[in-house]
């Protein structure tokens, strides 16, 4: 399948919903997203440890905890799977002619 436009904007007649040049660098932050997870909103133990005690804030010559460590964990890994999802998603698809 082409990943080059046609005339009217779209990636072909299956992906015209998709921005081509997101395709693999969104892929590859998703691929990386989910292995924050062990099951279905379930975050591994690995991700929650790094959080917990090896992710620190450095401020002002100090070292300190991450505030809320789990919570800041389940978003960071909610966002990796979002955020490369919304960057795949051409966002003409709200605007697409009525007739698709």
């Amino acid at each position: 399948m082409s990943s080059i436009r046609s005339s009217d904007g779209s990636c072909g007649r299956r992906r015209w919903w998709c921005h081509p040049a997101a395709d693999r660098p969104g892929g590859a932050f998703f691929k990386s997203g989910l292995t924050r997870w062990e099951g279905f909103l379930s975050l591994s133990p690995t991700t929650v440890f790094l959080f917990e005690e090896e992710f620190k804030l450095h401020l002002f010559g100090g070292t300190y905890d991450l505030p809320a460590p789990a919570a800041l964990a389940f978003v960071t890994a909610v966002f990796e799977i979002v955020l490369p999802t919304l960057l795949v998603v051409d966002w003409r698809l709200v605007s697409a002619p009525s007739g698709f």
